[in-house]
Parts: C-alpha cells; sequence; structure tokens
C-alpha cells in the first residue's frame, strides 16, 4: 500500500505504519496535482484512492483521466476515523 500526497503530506503520513510506502507528487497545492496524480494512479493502480474533502474534486478528476474504478474514499480529517474508512473501503483478499 502507498499513499500519496503534495508536498509534506499531512497529520495521516505521520500516523502511517513505516511499512507503508509513501509518494509525494511535488505539488505545493491541490489544485495542480490531478495530472499528477491521474499518472500516479495510471501506473500503480491502486486498490483505491482516499483524499481529504477539501478536494475530492482531484481525487474524482484524477479517477476519470485515470480510467480507474478504485472506490474513492473521502477524508475528514479525523485520523482515527479516515483509517476506519479506508480500511472499510479496502479490498479484501482471501
Amino acid at each position: 500500500m502507498d499513499v500519496v500526497a503534495p508536498m509534506g503530506g499531512g497529520p495521516l503520513r505521520a500516523e502511517l505504519d513505516p511499512t507503508v510506502g509513501q509518494i509525494d507528487l511535488a505539488k505545493r497545492h491541490a489544485a495542480t496535482s490531478p495530472l499528477a496524480l491521474a499518472r500516479v494512479v495510471a501506473e500503480r493502480q491502486p486498490a483505491l484512492l482516499a483524499v481529504p474533502r477539501e478536494v475530492v474534486w482531484v481525487g474524482r478528476l484524477a479517477l476519470w483521466l485515470a480510467r480507474s474504478k478504485a472506490p474513492l474514499v473521502v477524508l475528514t480529517g479525523e485520523v482515527k476515523a479516515d483509517l476506519a474508512a479506508i480500511r472499510a473501503a479496502a479490498p479484501r483478499s482471501g
């Protein structure tokens, strides 16, 4: 599993297990991130895409540009709730 974020990330990234990969989009603002995010989505084909609620449009646009069927998880900024939402949306293997 990888986490993709604009420069620096946020509180969720700080709480992640060290085994989770972190990809920095090298973008200062979410508004400049859709194309970079779409490239990452197309290349890595993630099981899901989680984005902060303030930039849901970036996630939707990136999924559309990448022609991805990955579910979109909207993050609230509450770390425990966000991690629970990601776990709930993650596909189960087995």
